[in-house]
C-alpha cells in the first residue's frame, strides 16, 4: 500500500491532510449552560469565537471524510475489478472445464429432465446452457437427446403459435434421431393442422405422447396414416367433448406394434383399441358392455383402470355376456353400482391378482354377494385387495375366508366395519384368533371416520398376533377417538411397524 493511501487511511499514525485543533476547555461556563442566564459582553465574545473555531473544524472534518469516501470507492472498484479477475482465471483451471463431453451431457440431461414444462419448454431450459461457453453449447447442440421433450400449448391466439412454430422446427431439427417425448394441450379449431403436421412427419420416432386436443386437432390425428413403430405411452383426450368418428381404423392400426405398453383414453368411448399390444389400459367414462369387450383382448398380465364407468341395462335386463380375461390388475373407480354389478357378473379372471373396487355411490348389501361370486368363479390368488365401501363385519370376513383370499398380503377397506348398527370389532377379534385367516397380510389399511368407540382389546389382540408378519398398519379415526394411545403407536414404531393415523 502506497504511503499516500497509508495517509489517506491511518489518520492514527499518518495524520489527516489537516490538523485538527480541539478544544480542550469550553470557554462557556456550566452555569451558563445548564440556565437561561444572560452571559457577559465578555463571555459572549468568547463563546463566538470558540463556536467560530468549531464551524471550521467541522468543515475540515466533512472535507477529509469526503476525501476517505472517495479512497473508498476508489478501492473498491479496484477490489471488484480483481474479484472478477480471479473469477475469470479459476475458471479456466476449474474442475468442471476438464469435465469430458459424457459426463457434461448427464448433467444436462438431468437438468432438462427436472426442468422442462409448459411455462419453460426445452428451448428455455437449455438457453443458459448453450450461452456459458462454445463448449458448453457444442456438447448441447451435439446431443439431440436433450431435445427430444416437447411442450405445445395452443389456445386460441393463433398469433402465440404461429410465432412458435420456428422454434418448434428448430428444436425438431436438434433433437436429431431421438425418441420423442410430446405434451400437447391445443384447443384451436383455426388451422387445425400447423402443428400437427410438423410432428406427425416424425412420427416413426414417437416415443411418449400425452395430448389433449380439439375435435379438429383429434379427427385429423385418427385419420392419418403415419406409423408409430416405437410409441410406448399414449394418452389422449379430447378438450371439447367427445365426438362421432366413423373411421379411426388408420390411426390404431398404426399402434399394433409390440412396443405399445400403455393407453389411456379421456373422453374418447368406443374406439378401436389395440388391446391385444396393453399392458396397462385407462378407460374414462366408458359402458360396461365396453369393458367387456375391452379384457379378453388384452394381454395377459395386463393392468386395467376404469374410472367413472357406468351401465345403462336394455329393459330392465344387463346386456352383456360372460368373458374370461387374463388380466392382473383391475381397478374400477368411481363406478356406478350397476357397472360394478354387470363386470363381475359377467367377467372371469382366473390370474387376478388385486382388485381395487371404489363405487361412486353407496352400494347396497348385494355389491358383496357379487365380489364373493366372482371371486369364486375365477378362482384367482388375489393378493391384494381394496374395497372401499360399505361392508359389515360378516360379510368382509365371508370375502376373506374365501379359499383364494389364503394367499392375500395387502388388505385396504375403506368405509370398512361401519353398520347401520353399533361396532362389534369382529373383524379384528377374527384375525387375532384364526391363523388361518390371511396369515400372510403384511399391509392392513382401516378406514372408519364415524366411529364413535371401539374396543380396545380386539384390535390390541390383532396387532400382538399378527406381528411381525403385519409390518404396516394404516388407520383413519374420528377426531378426538383415537383407537390407539401415542404411546401405543410409538412402541409398535420402535419395533420397525409403520404406523400411519389420519385423523377426520
Amino acid at each position: 500500500m502506497s504511503q499516500n493511501m497509508c495517509h489517506l487511511l491511518c489518520p492514527e499514525h499518518c495524520g489527516p491532510a489537516k490538523k485538527i485543533e480541539l478544544i480542550a476547555r469550553s470557554p462557556c461556563p456550566q452555569s451558563l449552560l445548564l440556565s437561561n442566564s444572560i452571559p457577559s459582553d465578555f463571555q459572549a465574545q468568547e463563546i463566538r469565537e470558540a463556536i467560530g473555531i468549531v464551524e471550521e473544524d467541522i468543515a475540515a472534518l466533512s472535507g477529509e471524510i469526503k476525501r476517505l469516501q472517495r479512497s473508498m470507492d476508489a478501492l473498491i472498484a479496484q477490489r471488484t475489478d480483481l474479484e472478477r479477475v480471479g473469477h475469470h482465471h479459476r475458471g479456466v483451471v476449474s474442475i468442471i472445464r476438464r469435465l469430458p463431453a459424457d459426463v457434461l451431457f448427464e448433467i444436462f440431461s438431468h437438468h432438462v429432465g427436472s426442468n422442462v414444462s409448459f411455462t419453460s419448454p426445452t428451448d428455455v431450459v437449455l438457453g443458459p446452457i448453450l450461452q456459458v461457453s462454445r463448449g458448453w453449447r457444442g456438447v448441447a447442440l451435439t446431443c439431440p437427446y436433450l431435445w427430444r421433450h416437447f411442450f405445445v400449448r395452443k389456445n386460441r391466439s393463433q398469433r402465440q403459435i404461429g410465432m412458435d412454430l420456428p422454434r418448434i422446427s428448430q428444436q425438431l431439427r436438434r433433437s436429431g434421431q431421438s425418441p420423442l417425448s410430446l405434451t400437447w394441450e391445443i384447443r384451436d379449431e383455426e388451422h387445425p393442422i400447423d402443428v400437427l403436421q410438423l410432428f406427425l412427419a416424425e412420427a416413426i420416432r414417437w416415443r411418449e405422447a400425452r395430448l389433449t386436443l380439439s375435435s379438429a386437432y383429434l379427427a385429423h390425428l385418427l385419420t392419418s396414416t403415419c406409423a408409430f413403430p416405437t410409441l410406448k405411452k399414449l394418452s389422449l383426450s379430447i378438450y371439447d367433448g367427445a365426438a362421432a368418428y366413423t373411421d379411426v381404423s388408420p390411426f390404431f392400426e398404426a399402434l399394433q406394434v409390440p412396443a405399445l405398453e400403455e393407453l389411456a383414453l379421456h373422453g374418447i368411448p368406443r374406439l378401436m383399441l389395440p388391446s391385444s399390444q396393453l399392458r396397462r389400459c385407462e378407460l374414462h367414462s366408458c359402458q360396461a358392455d365396453e369393458l367387456l369387450r375391452i379384457l379378453p383382448l388384452l394381454a395377459p398380465g395386463a393392468w386395467v383402470t376404469c374410472t367413472l364407468g357406468t351401465s345403462i341395462p336394455k329393459r330392465g335386463r344387463m346386456s352383456s355376456t360372460k368373458v374370461e380375461s387374463l388380466i392382473y390388475t383391475l381397478e374400477l373407480h368411481r363406478c356406478s353400482e350397476s357397472f360394478v354389478a354387470e363386470v363381475l357378473t359377467f367377467l372371469t379372471a382366473p390370474s387376478l391378482m388385486n382388485l381395487k373396487i371404489t363405487p361412486s355411490t353407496e352400494p347396497t348389501c348385494t355389491i358383496t354377494s357379487d365380489i364373493m361370486a366372482f371371486l369364486s368363479r375365477s378362482a384367482c390368488t388375489l393378493t391384494s385387495l381394496c374395497l372401499r365401501l360399505r361392508i359389515s363385519d360378516k360379510n368382509l370376513l365371508k370375502i376373506l375366508r374365501l379359499p383364494h383370499i389364503h394367499e392375500i398380503v395387502s388388505l385396504d377397506v375403506g368405509h370398512s366395519i361401519i353398520m347401520v348398527t353399533p361396532v362389534t370389532g369382529g373383524f379384528f377379534e377374527a384375525l387375532a384368533t384364526e391363523d388361518d385367516l390371511v396369515p400372510n397380510l403384511h399391509t392392513i389399511v382401516i378406514r372408519f371416520p364415524n366411529l364413535l368407540s371401539m374396543p380396545d382389546t380386539p384390535i390390541r389382540a390383532m396387532l400382538a398376533r399378527r406381528y411381525p408378519v403385519l409390518h404396516s398398519l394404516r388407520m383413519m379415526w374420528k377426531r378426538g377417538h383415537p383407537v390407539l394411545s401415542l404411546a401405543e403407536m410409538e412402541a409398535l414404531r420402535a419395533k420397525g411397524m409403520e404406523v400411519v393415523v389420519l385423523e377426520c
